[in-house]
């Protein structure tokens, strides 16, 4: 897997990318309104809003980058993924980075791999010989 070939938005879809980048920033704004809406108070069970958190911004990212290498139909998930889940890194990096350090790169890092893995199981298989 070419690295270089994953951030290069080149021959994708310009409208989809657009689209997986604003799909993971509401997902990831929406995430951390709600989990600091319910941590409000109860800061002795902080660890399973941290695990929730983690899975929201994996299955966040996930969900766009397999909906976004879908619908463009180009081969090019793994791109759409990548770069889409740029959008919820930014407001993941800007809140938590802050507040709770480690975890808020851990979370950017569960972030990207989550839009990864989106986009490589969007892409058809193809058949060998």
């Amino acid at each position: 897997m070419n690295w270089k070939k994953l951030i290069d938005p080149k021959g994708s879809n310009i409208w989809v990318l657009a689209s997986v980048v604003g799909w993971n920033v509401l997902w990831a704004l929406l995430a951390l309104f709600i989990t600091y809406t319910l941590l409000s108070g109860a800061e002795q069970i902080l660890t399973i809003h941290q695990t929730g958190m983690m899975f929201s911004f994996f299955f966040g990212s996930f969900a766009g980058g397999w909906i976004g290498g879908k619908v463009a139909a180009d081969n090019r998930g793994p791109t759409y993924g990548v770069i889409g889940s740029l959008g919820s890194v930014i407001p993941v990096v800007a809140t938590l980075v802050p507040a709770g350090g480690v975890f808020g790169i851990l979370a950017a890092i569960v972030a990207i791999a989550g839009g990864l893995n989106g986009g490589i199981l969007s892409v058809r298989p193809t058949p060998r010989d």
